[in-house]
């Protein structure tokens, strides 16, 4: 949908609004564009609601979306119930698009039509039957799956062919969107003589009709080389096309394979090109990535608070791994600004939200400053449950500290240093081998000595009876 601030804009210019001869203040353009956009809005609901009194399912339906994110629940059941007589109508006089939207609906779920398997499956078979091949393919994935119904892999392999059967008819008639549901049963390997290559053509003819999900497909394909030769060439051409179209994760593909030398020449101001432009698509990945190349400059004091402020933004999109390292940088002042106080917050924030270990770990450190080592410990442990590996190691060394507050355990500390060395954590698995041959000569050394102990002590007191009895019979 066009944005609403072009929307005013056009209707601005329409309207004449920009006259020289009587030029507007901001704010009476805006609310006269406000005012003409909500008019334009309202003569299209009427639009949609005459068209939906005559029988338009399609209207009925985009109205029950309309009302629904409205919080209208009255209208929305009205329209919804109306769209699903209208699509049971035409389903049963033989309609195999309506009977797979119908399929659909139960198949999704929604607050008024709740989510039901078994019906979902028995309008898909309805449309499968009638030759939909987006039905056969549904009926063939939730028979492999056993959703609605048992799980019968024989079922599910005879809907897959007739899939491909209908969509090659359709690619072959030049149906690009059937083309890239071709290469997908193949490169799935979900019908007979699949293969890796045998998805390329189709995925091709997808690709170059603007298919991103083709484009992708065949980027990775390419760059990996698989079912075609590995050519990194056509992986970044492949790229680009999706990357035109605004596919971020295609932006994030190129900037990577640039930064790293992946395939291609190492070329940093491509990467930080292609990292920019998902960063200013507001892609969190693309901006920690811009970030973190920022952070590695030389020139580390002119380019840290354009870092900082990329990293703010990738954790209020949710990036737990910017929202740690803003958090680090605030706390350390690296970035250009410390504050102890917004670290807190978005260390906080990122532990509420996500139960992150690394967050957990870091915030630790935080309330150990305050000097509330109760809360801090329990972060700690909290983060050492997540296999955190700087967590499981501190939590070894506090079960060992007479002044922790934690309990003195050298068996925890032994558990948490030998957990940390199955992750792959070399000095904690010697810790915990010495840790454990340690307690063992020690446990040693003790039954030793206390063995020696007592034998002495036996000795004497047998020394003591001998002489005892001795001295019984010298008086005898």
């Amino acid at each position: 949908m066009m944005p609403l601030r072009r929307r005013l804009l056009i209707l601005a210019v329409l309207g004449g609004l920009f006259s020289a001869a009587a030029p507007l203040r901001a704010e009476q353009l805006s609310t006269v564009s406000s005012t003409t956009a909500r008019q334009d809005f309202d003569a299209y609901l009427a639009g949609l609601k005459e068209k939906a009194e005559n029988g338009d399912a399609e209207a009925c339906r985009q109205l029950a979306v309309h009302y629904e994110v409205e919080g209208n629940a009255s209208e929305t059941s009205l329209w919804i119930s109306r769209y699903v007589a209208l699509t049971e109508k035409k389903a049963n006089a033989g309609d195999a698009a309506a009977m797979a939207d119908l399929g659909k609906l139960f198949y999704v779920g929604s607050r008024f039509y709740p989510k039901n398997q078994e019906q979902a499956r028995a309008w898909f078979v309805r449309a499968a039957e009638s030759g939909n091949a987006v039905a056969q393919y549904q009926v063939a994935d939730m028979a492999a799956r056993g959703e609605g119904g048992s799980r019968d892999e024989a079922l599910a392999k005879r809907y897959y062919e007739q899939a491909l059967v209908s969509w090659k008819k359709a690619a072959d008639a030049g149906d690009a969107k059937a083309a890239f549901w071709v290469g997908l049963l193949y490169e799935k390997g979900l019908v007979a003589d699949s293969s890796p290559g045998k998805s390329v053509p189709y995925l091709v003819m997808a690709g170059d009709s603007g298919n991103v999900k083709a484009q992708i497909l065949l980027a990775f394909k390419y760059r990996d080389g698989a079912g075609v030769s590995k050519d990194a060439a056509k992986a970044v051409e492949w790229y680009e096309k999706a990357a035109k179209l605004k596919d971020l994760g295609a932006m994030m593909e190129l900037g990577m394979m640039f930064r790293d030398g992946n395939g291609v020449t190492k070329d940093e101001g491509k990467a930080r090109s292609w990292f920019t432009r998902g960063a200013e698509l507001n892609d969190p990945y693309s901006m920690m990535a811009l970030a973190d190349m920022m952070m590695a400059q030389p020139s580390l004091d002119e380019q840290a608070p354009a870092a900082l402020s990329l990293y703010r933004k990738s954790a209020a999109a949710g990036y737990v791994p910017a929202a740690i390292q803003a958090a680090e940088l605030l706390q350390n002042g690296k970035g250009g600004e410390q504050d102890a106080d917004e670290a807190f917050r978005l260390l906080r924030q990122t532990v509420d939200a996500t139960g992150d270990p690394g967050a957990m770990y870091m915030l630790a450190q935080l309330y150990y400053a305050k000097g509330d080592d109760s809360q801090a410990d329990s972060l700690v442990k909290a983060s050492a449950q997540g296999a955190y590996l700087p967590a499981m190691n501190r939590m070894a060394r506090l079960h060992l500290l007479p002044n922790s507050t934690l309990s003195w355990n050298p068996v925890l500390s032994y558990y948490y240093w030998h957990q940390a060395g199955v992750f792959g954590d070399e000095k904690a698995a010697v810790a915990a081998s010495l840790l454990l041959w340690g307690s063992v000569v020690v446990l040693a050394v003790l039954i030793f000595l206390v063995i020696w102990r007592f034998q002495r002590f036996a000795a004497r007191r047998l020394a003591e009876q001998d002489a005892q009895e001795k001295a019984s019979s010298d008086d005898a």
